[in-house]
This record gives C-alpha cells, structure tokens and sequence, in this order.
C-alpha cells in the first residue's frame, strides 16, 4: 500500500487522469506473477493496471522472431493501443526497469 501511495504523491498537484494508469512489466526470467499482489494493491488503490507476459514467457505465444528492446517496446505500444492509453506509469524489474 505504501508503494501506492508514494505513486500518487509522485505527481503534481494538477495531475491528469493518465497518472492513473499503470503498467506493470515483469523482467526476462520472470512472469507477470510476480506483480500479482502489486497490482491487486494498486488497483484496490483507484489505478487502472495493466499486467501482461512478455512475448515467450508466462502464458505468452513465442514468436520466432529476434527478442529484443524493440519487440518488448512494440508489444507494449499495441497492448496500451488496444486498451486505449495514450500515457502511462511504466514499472519494470531487471533489464525492463
């Protein structure tokens, strides 16, 4: 909950609604569970999470493809179109972060 907190004091007095919005991005020998209690913490909080497995890990498709910042970068902009974000807080562990 503290975690929470400190988020939304992290913005200015006149934050917009898109500080409301959180992505939660898991690192490269995790999956996504490991925000599960995070996200659930934040979302209990007001925030709008999205939580999601990298292509070729968790419960994702591994796409024969090079794995790379790009792939993960484009994976991320097609997922934030597709729930209709426009901005975001991003919060990664190990290479994400």
């Amino acid at each position: 909950m503290r975690w929470a907190r400190r988020l939304s004091k992290a913005c200015d007095v006149d934050c917009d609604f898109y500080a409301l919005q959180v992505v939660l991005i898991h690192g490269l020998s995790t999956p996504s569970l490991i925000w599960k209690d995070v996200a659930h913490t934040l979302a209990d909080s007001g925030y709008r999470v999205l939580l999601y497995d990298l292509y070729g890990r968790g419960y994702t498709e591994a796409p024969k493809t090079e794995y790379n910042a790009a792939l993960y970068s484009t994976q991320l902009a097609l997922l934030m179109q597709v729930v209709g974000w426009s901005k975001a807080i991003i919060c990664g562990v190990s290479m994400v972060s």
